[in-house]
């Protein structure tokens, strides 16, 4: 998978990116509001009602209506200054969010390279260890029909082992890199692998065939 869509999936993934969106989010609402504190504020009072006492010259109902303009002009600046303090936090939100992105980019980015020199390690270890098992054969047949010795044969067999060492070694290593890439871009998911397995042959069916051999 191209590296980008990884990002992109661990950006829209990752629970803290989420979290600081949701931060970043709420401090410019709240920044706007802040803002919204120097517009004018009008109130309207009304009042009606009836006056069962009165003097026949008076109705006996009233009403009233008042209006109030609020103007913030001369409180200090205190609204001016807290709506460039509610700026400045806003403008601090994104910067963290943004060396958040940064930061997931950079390790999905390390581990995808990671990933990908294990995979190709995989390939050499595996011809590696393709090789060792035709020389162990080779050993093996030359050993049989005396045309070889018995150190020519431990030998075959050490460096079939090693072989085989080297390729589960790189297979593990490959399977430790698809983890840190799975968390880097805040998955559970791995990538199917196939179970390592390495052939040991125990020591006694090498030591059996030997003295089967010296016996011919």
């Amino acid at each position: 998978m191209d590296v980008l869509a990884l990002i992109q999936q661990a950006v829209q993934q990752r629970p803290e990116v989420a979290a600081l969106q949701n931060e970043v989010q709420a401090a410019q609402e709240f920044s706007s509001a802040e803002h919204d504190l120097w517009r004018p504020t009008i109130t309207a009072l009304g009042v009606v009602g009836e006056a069962p006492v009165r003097d026949d010259h008076i109705p006996n109902w009233y009403g009233g209506v008042g209006v109030n303009i609020n103007i913030p002009v001369f409180n200090g600046f205190l609204y001016n200054t807290r709506a460039k303090v509610a700026d400045l936090q806003t403008e601090a939100g994104r910067q963290k969010l943004a060396d958040l992105r940064n930061n997931i980019a950079r390790d999905v980015r390390n581990s995808w390279q990671d990933s990908n020199r294990a995979y190709e390690r995989m390939a050499v270890t595996k011809q590696f260890r393709e090789q060792a098992s035709l020389a162990l054969e080779l050993a093996q047949a030359r050993y049989n029909l005396g045309l070889g010795s018995i150190v020519e044969f431990s030998q075959a067999e050490l460096g079939k082992t090693e072989a085989d060492i080297a390729d589960t070694d790189a297979e593990y290593q490959y399977r430790l890199t698809q983890i840190v890439l799975a968390y880097s871009i805040g998955t559970s998911e791995i990538t199917p692998f196939r179970r390592c397995g390495v052939e040991f042959r125990s020591r006694q069916m090498w030591n059996a065939r030997t003295v089967q051999a010296k016996s011919q």
